[in-house]
């Protein structure tokens, strides 16, 4: 299902993600090991080793109540297959209903 409004009604807008996010990165010394893979991350995007911009990564998972949670930067590719892991986790524990035995009718 895709995600409905602009970045502000999603909670992703300027003042409560991409100015905390670029003053993050601002902050962040040039090398910091990801909390992830633990690869050092990069200002650049290009420097990063999968070459793309980092992510500012919700600790706990906005699906389950991290909106407004602590945040972290990880790189863009950690932070994507973390997410799809947690989606694919989540999935197999659900539970499913079980067939209904009927021994009359």
């Amino acid at each position: 299902m895709a995600r409905q409004g602009n970045t502000t009604a999603v909670g992703l807008g300027y003042r409560e993600h991409q100015k905390p996010r670029r003053d993050a990165i601002n902050a962040m010394p040039d090398g910091t090991p990801c909390p992830l893979c633990g690869q050092p991350m990069h200002k650049k995007a290009l420097q990063n080793w999968d070459g793309r911009a980092l992510h500012y990564d919700h600790v706990i998972a906005r699906a389950i109540g991290g909106r407004s949670g602590p945040k972290r930067l990880t790189h863009a590719t950690c932070n994507i297959k973390a997410g799809q892991a947690y989606r694919t986790r989540r999935a197999r524990t659900r539970r499913r209903p079980q067939p209904v035995a009927y021994t009359r009718w």
